[in-house]
């Protein structure tokens, strides 16, 4: 699958390095990560979440993929 390009518009009054956006990044994926190695198996934190929010498990599902895949997809370390 062809990776999208991204742009960020930021405030020109306060932008933000990017070597934050990507150390932002990175924390996200590695979080999301580890909540994944933390002892709950995916499937519970999948059915915590559509209890919370009221998404369904496949949305759930694929951000929980999506954000442990951002540090390989969108940085460079």
């Amino acid at each position: 699958m062809p990776r999208e390009r991204i742009s960020v518009t930021q405030d020109a009054k306060a932008p933000v390095a990017k070597e934050m956006l990507a150390a932002a990044i990175c924390k996200m994926s590695d979080a999301t990560n580890q909540l994944l190695l933390s002892g709950l198996n995916h499937e519970a934190i999948v059915v915590l979440l559509v209890d919370k929010t009221k998404m369904s498990k496949r949305s759930i599902r694929r951000v929980l993929d999506g954000m442990g895949q951002l540090r390989a997809d969108y940085t460079h370390d």
